[in-house]
């Protein structure tokens, strides 16, 4: 059985005593900046034991804004807090953000007003730094004349100090360089851009009922914080790159309920950037997302490992990649973590699963005891998130639709996932022309261990509905795998498996005749799937090696 997280401490946000800003020279007039006046009215609050920053109707400019412990701000109904389009007013150094709070407890931001970033027009302005050649006076500790290369991919974590990572001499060859300042796509590292929200360090954290619009950057991040509640949170952030909707990182005991997430990055992500923490004891629950990357994900970053989450009641739309997706590929541990109830309507991919090797000096990390449940879910063969500005890449030829993914690593084997009640309504109409992987040629696809995790990395496979590979105790429990039009792929594909279990599957639109499961060094399977329109078990193949002098 796998426990359920442990639920937050919580508290009473709604302190008695009010501070109004406009007592302290705040001016709502969307055009005066309010920076110094609104700081000076939260430092009362917290200097006076604790108490409730209130704005006035109206719409306040600002550029960073200090968190106490004690205080609530609160955006009440026909407010705006707007952020500065000027990157100079944030303050920088780890990573920036409208609303910063760290080493805070009791802090909560809430209302029904709404917090805008101006992402858009905060972007054009680093662009205009970085044309006029003075990006780097935005990183501390860099010496000017000194190139400075992207931190992505090495760890969030770490590259929120530029300082620290030059002064160990880590800014070399490992990293990408910044591309010229007259490439058109040349975008400013994520740690270099405004957040919303960004609570770091923090115990006792609310944040509710409020509109969160326009990032630079991630939406909100909450990390390495005990006991939060983020509740009717809506966003609404496809302005730039990287607009994640909720980063919960390396944080413990997290509650997200009735949030409606919009962004053009990750909906409700998880991470964890510091091998000796991780997240634990998270419940995500009826809420509602679209994005043009994953729905809800685990990673990329995944140093310390998630433990005993609960993810539940999600509705979720025009998603570009997975409505569910689990990494470990950073050394963590992924265990004890269950998905139910899942409606996913128009996307690219159901669930990926996946074990990776990206820290040469760690070995590779475990996935192990997870539920997947009732999970109600449509593919399409349409772009899902068209209209978005910042759509997903179609892949530059054409391919077949991809299937769903388990994917350990050799000697490291996704363990003990239970996908029960399954319903997968795939687009189909595969072709064995186009490009595709045979059943007979599971050995051409490439491991990528060190890779992005996505669900595309492994390029063309030879299954439309599930592909299972490196793993152990795999059951597929009442499930039902349909595809639009006829695919002449089969339906599961598993290479490498110890255990696999499906019992009580139906599978439809594999031609007639045709294989529907493929199983290459599979150890003790056990198959009770079916045809809804024959009536009979579905074909299965044990299925080896290509032959010689084809």
């Amino acid at each position: 059985m796998i426990p359920p997280p442990r639920p937050p401490q919580t508290f009473d946000p709604r302190h008695a005593r009010v501070f109004a800003v406009g007592g302290f020279g705040a001016v709502a007039d969307g055009q005066t900046l309010n920076t110094a006046a609104l700081q000076a009215t939260i430092d009362a609050a917290h200097a006076a034991g604790g108490g409730r920053v209130v704005l006035g109707a109206g719409v306040y400019l600002s550029g960073t804004l200090s968190l106490r412990s004690g205080v609530t701000l609160e955006v009440p109904r026909g407010a705006t807090l707007l952020g500065s389009p000027r990157l100079a007013d944030y303050r920088h150094g780890n990573w920036p953000a409208l609303i910063k709070a760290r080493g805070a407890e009791r802090v909560a931001v809430i209302g029904e007003g709404t917090i805008d970033g101006q992402g858009a027009l905060v972007a054009a302005d680093t662009h205009r730094i970085n044309a006029e050649g003075r990006y780097l006076d935005f990183f501390p500790g860099l010496r000017p004349g000194e190139p400075f290369q992207s931190l992505e991919g090495i760890g969030r974590f770490v590259a929120m100090d530029p300082h620290a990572l030059h002064a160990a001499g880590q800014l070399g060859p490992r990293v990408f360089p910044v591309k010229p300042k007259d490439d058109p796509e040349w975008r400013a590292a994520e740690f270099v851009r405004p957040q919303l929200l960004e609570f770091w360090q923090c115990r006792l954290v609310h944040v509710s009922g409020l509109t969160l619009r326009n990032a630079t950057c991630w939406v909100q991040t909450y990390r390495d914080c005990d006991d939060v509640e983020l509740v009717r949170l809506k966003v609404e952030s496809m302005a730039y790159w990287n607009n994640d909707g909720i980063d919960i990182v390396d944080s413990r005991r997290v509650t997200v309920r009735h949030c409606d997430v919009n962004s053009a990055d990750d909906g409700i992500c998880l991470k964890s950037d510091q091998v000796e923490l991780g997240c634990e004891d998270v419940l995500v629950e009826s809420c509602r997302v679209r994005t043009s990357a994953s729905a809800i994900k685990f990673g990329t970053g995944s140093y310390g490992g998630f433990r005993r989450v609960c993810v539940r009641d999600i509705d979720i739309r025009d998603t570009f990649r997975s409505a569910v997706a689990l990494e470990a590929v950073d050394g963590g541990s992924l265990e004890h973590v269950v998905v139910s109830r899942i409606r996913a309507r128009n996307m690219g991919n159901a669930f990926f699963l996946r074990i990776g090797h990206r820290r040469p000096d760690r070995p590779p990390g475990r996935l192990r005891d997870v539920l997947l449940e009732d999970l109600d879910i449509e593919v399409t063969c349409e772009q899902p998130d068209a209209g978005y500005p910042h759509p997903g890449p179609l892949p530059p030829e054409r391919t077949n639709l991809l299937p769903s993914s388990i994917a350990g690593l050799p000697g490291h084997p996704v363990e003990n996932v239970e996908i029960r009640g399954l319903r997968l309504r795939h687009a189909g109409g595969g072709r064995v022309a186009v490009a595709c992987v045979g059943v007979h040629e599971l050995d051409r696809v490439p491991e990528r261990a060190a890779s992005y995790p996505e669900f595309s990395m492994f390029g063309e496979l030879p299954a439309w509905g599930v592909f299972v590979r490196d793993a152990a105790a795999i059951r597929f429990v009442d499930g039902v795998l349909a595809a639009g039009a006829p695919d002449e792929r089969v339906a599961v594909a598993a290479h490498r498996v110890a255990g696999l279990r499906l019992d009580g599957v139906t599978i439809a639109a594999t031609p007639a005749r045709a294989t529907a499961i493929a199983l290459r060094d599979v150890r003790n399977p056990a198959i009770n799937a079916v045809d809804p329109i024959m009536g009979a078990a579905v074909r299965v193949e044990v299925v080896g090696p290509e032959p010689a002098g084809r």
